[in-house]
């Protein structure tokens, strides 16, 4: 399910909810005109049309804060990679699975704390996310500075981030 189709249900089915309730005020849930029941159709049908207006505000302030939080990654993350994100770094990001490969172990240095993760550089020009629960313990989060050991799961294209794990046999 996309995030459009998502909010579109959401909105749509708010506004049903929204639109059952103020037909039911006017007409009753049952007010019956020419065999119709008017507080249920006119409900459903009102709220939809809210549904369906209301969807596109929903998905706006969804995007926004989907932006608004890569930004402050990217801004975070500036200082120590550049503009890793840019045109001009395409070639050097086509190399990182050919120079760090999936399974590999990469040491680096946390350089960034975010609520999903710390970001580690490993040397290679491009950051490195390490889930912050790794320790089975959320509520511990990892220093700023500490070097710290991983194993390269994944590549995310989209954001140009090399996904890191622990080692199995890695203890604190």
């Amino acid at each position: 399910m996309t995030l459009i189709e998502m909010f579109t249900l959401l909105g749509i089915g708010l506004g049903t909810l929204v639109g059952g309730i103020v037909g039911g005020l006017w007409f009753g849930a049952w007010g019956i005109a020419g065999g119709i029941p008017v507080g249920l159709v006119g409900g459903y049908v009102v709220g939809n049309l809210c549904g369906l207006l209301g969807e596109p505000i929903l998905l706006r302030i969804a995007t926004r804060s989907i932006q608004r939080e890569k930004s402050e990654q990217r801004r975070a993350l500036e200082e120590h990679f550049g503009k890793y994100w840019t045109k001009t770094r395409s070639g050097a990001w086509a190399r990182i699975p050919r120079d760090t490969l999936i399974g590999s172990t990469v040491s680096g240095r946390i350089v960034a704390s975010h609520f999903h993760g710390v970001y580690v550089d490993v040397g290679v020009g491009f950051p490195a996310r390490l889930p912050t629960n790794v320790d089975g313990n959320s509520n511990a989060p990892l220093p700023l500075g500490k070097d710290i050991t991983g194993v390269v799961e994944a590549y995310d294209e989209s954001r140009r981030i090399i996904l890191l794990g622990v080692e199995d046999d890695q203890t604190e």
